[in-house]
Protein backbone atom coordinates (compact mmCIF):
# COMPACT_ATOMS: atom_id res chain seq x y z
CA UNK A 1 0.00 0.00 0.00
CA UNK A 2 1.26 3.51 -0.90
CA UNK A 3 2.57 5.17 2.42
CA UNK A 4 1.66 9.03 2.33
CA UNK A 5 2.44 12.15 4.03
CA UNK A 6 -0.20 14.95 4.03
CA UNK A 7 1.89 18.60 4.55
CA UNK A 8 -0.47 21.37 4.41
CA UNK A 9 -1.59 24.22 7.32
CA UNK A 10 -5.31 24.01 6.74
CA UNK A 11 -7.44 20.86 8.19
CA UNK A 12 -9.23 20.13 4.79
CA UNK A 13 -6.58 18.32 2.64
CA UNK A 14 -5.84 16.07 5.86
CA UNK A 15 -9.37 15.21 6.25
CA UNK A 16 -10.33 14.29 2.63
CA UNK A 17 -7.06 12.70 1.76
CA UNK A 18 -7.97 10.53 5.51
CA UNK A 19 -11.28 9.97 4.77
CA UNK A 20 -10.68 8.59 1.04
CA UNK A 21 -7.73 6.44 2.33
CA UNK A 22 -10.49 4.13 3.36
CA UNK A 23 -11.12 3.05 0.07
CA UNK A 24 -7.41 0.82 0.64
CA UNK A 25 -5.42 2.62 -2.03
CA UNK A 26 -3.08 4.08 0.13
CA UNK A 27 -2.07 5.06 3.84
CA UNK A 28 -1.73 7.83 5.61
CA UNK A 29 1.33 7.37 7.67
CA UNK A 30 1.91 11.65 8.84
CA UNK A 31 -0.06 15.05 9.06
CA UNK A 32 2.17 18.55 8.69
CA UNK A 33 1.46 21.68 9.30
CA UNK A 34 4.41 23.71 8.64
CA UNK A 35 7.73 23.10 6.54
CA UNK A 36 10.25 22.15 9.24
CA UNK A 37 7.47 19.10 10.39
CA UNK A 38 7.33 18.23 6.90
CA UNK A 39 10.80 17.55 6.43
CA UNK A 40 11.95 15.96 9.57
CA UNK A 41 8.70 13.83 8.60
CA UNK A 42 9.89 12.77 4.88
CA UNK A 43 13.62 12.83 6.51
CA UNK A 44 12.81 9.94 9.41
CA UNK A 45 9.87 8.05 8.16
CA UNK A 46 10.75 8.28 3.89
CA UNK A 47 7.63 7.78 2.66
CA UNK A 48 6.19 6.93 -0.89
CA UNK A 49 4.49 10.27 -1.59
CA UNK A 50 4.41 13.38 0.75
CA UNK A 51 1.80 15.59 -0.61
CA UNK A 52 2.95 19.08 0.17
CA UNK A 53 1.56 23.05 -0.28
CA UNK A 54 3.89 25.07 -1.37
CA UNK A 55 2.68 27.50 1.15
CA UNK A 56 3.82 26.12 4.10
CA UNK A 57 5.05 28.13 7.28
CA UNK A 58 8.59 28.23 8.13
CA UNK A 59 9.87 26.60 5.25
CA UNK A 60 7.57 27.01 2.15
CA UNK A 61 6.86 23.90 -0.01
CA UNK A 62 9.53 24.14 -2.47
CA UNK A 63 11.96 24.87 0.28
CA UNK A 64 11.17 21.50 1.49
CA UNK A 65 10.95 19.75 -1.43
CA UNK A 66 14.20 21.10 -2.22
CA UNK A 67 16.07 19.75 0.70
CA UNK A 68 14.35 16.25 0.36
CA UNK A 69 15.86 16.01 -3.21
CA UNK A 70 18.89 17.10 -1.79
CA UNK A 71 19.15 14.44 0.38
CA UNK A 72 17.98 11.99 -2.32
CA UNK A 73 15.36 10.37 -0.91
CA UNK A 74 13.39 7.60 -3.13
CA UNK A 75 9.90 9.47 -1.56
CA UNK A 76 7.98 11.73 -4.74
CA UNK A 77 6.45 15.32 -4.25
CA UNK A 78 3.02 16.12 -5.06
CA UNK A 79 2.35 19.63 -4.92
CA UNK A 80 -0.83 20.89 -4.07
CA UNK A 81 -1.91 24.38 -3.79
CA UNK A 82 -5.45 26.03 -4.44
CA UNK A 83 -3.43 28.50 -6.89
CA UNK A 84 -3.09 28.24 -10.63
CA UNK A 85 -0.66 30.95 -11.13
CA UNK A 86 1.92 30.19 -13.77
CA UNK A 87 5.38 30.70 -11.68
CA UNK A 88 3.90 28.25 -8.78
CA UNK A 89 3.51 25.55 -11.49
CA UNK A 90 6.72 26.83 -13.15
CA UNK A 91 8.53 26.43 -10.10
CA UNK A 92 7.34 22.95 -9.62
CA UNK A 93 8.66 21.96 -12.91
CA UNK A 94 11.92 23.83 -12.82
CA UNK A 95 12.63 21.97 -9.48
CA UNK A 96 11.75 18.54 -11.11
CA UNK A 97 8.87 17.40 -9.08
CA UNK A 98 6.67 15.00 -9.61
CA UNK A 99 3.07 16.30 -9.98
CA UNK A 100 0.86 19.13 -9.66
CA UNK A 101 -2.46 18.99 -7.85
CA UNK A 102 -5.03 21.88 -7.45
CA UNK A 103 -6.77 21.50 -4.50
CA UNK A 104 -10.34 21.44 -6.08
CA UNK A 105 -9.24 17.70 -7.84
CA UNK A 106 -12.02 15.44 -6.99
CA UNK A 107 -10.89 13.00 -3.51
CA UNK A 108 -12.56 10.09 -5.74
CA UNK A 109 -8.80 10.73 -7.98
CA UNK A 110 -6.44 10.76 -5.33
CA UNK A 111 -6.17 7.13 -5.60
CA UNK A 112 -5.57 7.40 -9.10
CA UNK A 113 -3.02 10.54 -8.80
CA UNK A 114 -0.79 8.72 -6.24
CA UNK A 115 -0.73 5.34 -8.04
CA UNK A 116 -0.01 7.89 -11.43
CA UNK A 117 3.58 8.89 -9.58
CA UNK A 118 4.54 5.47 -8.01
CA UNK A 119 4.05 4.47 -12.02
CA UNK A 120 6.77 6.85 -12.50
CA UNK A 121 4.66 9.38 -14.44
CA UNK A 122 4.42 13.48 -13.84
CA UNK A 123 0.77 14.11 -13.21
CA UNK A 124 -0.67 17.76 -13.70
CA UNK A 125 -4.36 18.67 -12.67
CA UNK A 126 -6.68 19.16 -15.64
CA UNK A 127 -7.60 22.53 -13.77
CA UNK A 128 -4.21 23.99 -14.75
CA UNK A 129 -4.12 23.10 -18.29
CA UNK A 130 -4.72 26.94 -19.55
CA UNK A 131 -1.94 27.53 -17.53
CA UNK A 132 0.49 25.19 -18.78
CA UNK A 133 -0.22 26.55 -22.18
CA UNK A 134 -0.17 30.19 -21.20
CA UNK A 135 3.23 29.37 -19.29
CA UNK A 136 4.73 28.15 -22.60
CA UNK A 137 3.51 31.03 -24.93
CA UNK A 138 5.43 33.03 -22.22
CA UNK A 139 8.39 31.51 -22.17
CA UNK A 140 8.69 31.74 -25.91
CA UNK A 141 7.86 35.81 -25.89
CA UNK A 142 10.55 36.15 -23.12
CA UNK A 143 12.81 33.21 -21.99
CA UNK A 144 14.47 35.45 -19.82
CA UNK A 145 13.08 34.40 -16.22
CA UNK A 146 13.14 36.16 -12.70
CA UNK A 147 16.04 36.01 -11.15
CA UNK A 148 14.77 34.72 -7.89
CA UNK A 149 12.70 31.66 -5.95
CA UNK A 150 10.12 33.82 -4.36
CA UNK A 151 6.49 32.27 -4.42
CA UNK A 152 3.74 34.38 -6.19
CA UNK A 153 2.66 35.12 -2.67
CA UNK A 154 5.54 36.14 -1.41
CA UNK A 155 5.83 38.57 -4.03
CA UNK A 156 2.46 39.85 -3.31
CA UNK A 157 3.64 40.48 0.07
CA UNK A 158 7.43 41.87 -0.78
CA UNK A 159 5.00 44.44 -2.98
CA UNK A 160 2.78 45.07 0.12
CA UNK A 161 5.97 45.64 2.61
CA UNK A 162 7.67 48.20 -0.13
CA UNK A 163 4.55 50.21 -0.39
CA UNK A 164 4.38 50.60 3.48
CA UNK A 165 1.78 47.73 4.90
CA UNK A 166 2.06 47.09 7.94
CA UNK A 167 2.04 43.12 9.20
CA UNK A 168 -1.64 43.44 10.79
CA UNK A 169 -2.82 44.69 6.92
CA UNK A 170 -0.85 41.99 4.92
CA UNK A 171 -2.35 39.41 7.32
CA UNK A 172 -5.80 40.79 6.86
CA UNK A 173 -5.60 40.71 2.76
CA UNK A 174 -4.29 37.27 2.59
CA UNK A 175 -6.78 35.59 5.59
CA UNK A 176 -3.57 35.12 7.36
CA UNK A 177 -2.25 34.96 11.27
CA UNK A 178 0.79 37.66 11.71
CA UNK A 179 2.83 34.81 12.81
CA UNK A 180 2.34 33.33 9.02
CA UNK A 181 2.90 36.58 7.46
CA UNK A 182 6.35 37.35 9.41
CA UNK A 183 7.73 33.64 8.73
CA UNK A 184 7.01 35.18 4.86
CA UNK A 185 9.01 37.99 5.82
CA UNK A 186 12.22 36.20 7.49
CA UNK A 187 11.74 33.86 3.50
CA UNK A 188 11.71 36.74 1.24
CA UNK A 189 14.73 38.23 2.88
CA UNK A 190 16.75 35.02 3.46
CA UNK A 191 16.39 34.59 -0.20
CA UNK A 192 17.06 37.93 -1.98
CA UNK A 193 19.54 38.32 0.85
CA UNK A 194 18.15 41.78 1.77
CA UNK A 195 19.28 43.03 5.18
CA UNK A 196 17.72 46.70 5.74
CA UNK A 197 14.63 48.22 4.60
CA UNK A 198 16.17 50.55 1.46
CA UNK A 199 17.41 47.08 0.35
CA UNK A 200 13.68 45.42 0.23
CA UNK A 201 12.43 49.08 -1.25
CA UNK A 202 15.03 48.78 -4.07
CA UNK A 203 14.72 45.32 -4.67
CA UNK A 204 11.17 45.26 -5.04
CA UNK A 205 11.56 47.79 -7.63
CA UNK A 206 14.44 45.76 -9.54
CA UNK A 207 12.06 42.62 -9.88
CA UNK A 208 9.00 45.43 -11.22
CA UNK A 209 6.64 45.05 -8.33
CA UNK A 210 6.52 48.60 -7.53
CA UNK A 211 6.82 51.79 -10.02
Amino acid sequence: MIQVVIADDQEMLHETFEMYSADGDYTIVGHCYNGKEALETVLSQTPDIIVLDIELPILNGLEVASKIRQAKLPTKILIATQHKDALYLEQTIRAKLHGFMHKDESPKRYGFILFTLMAGNYYLSPAVTETVFDLFNDQKQDPARPDHDLTPREQEILRMIANQSTTRQIADAFHLSVHTVNNHRRAINRKLQISNPHELIQKARDLGLTP
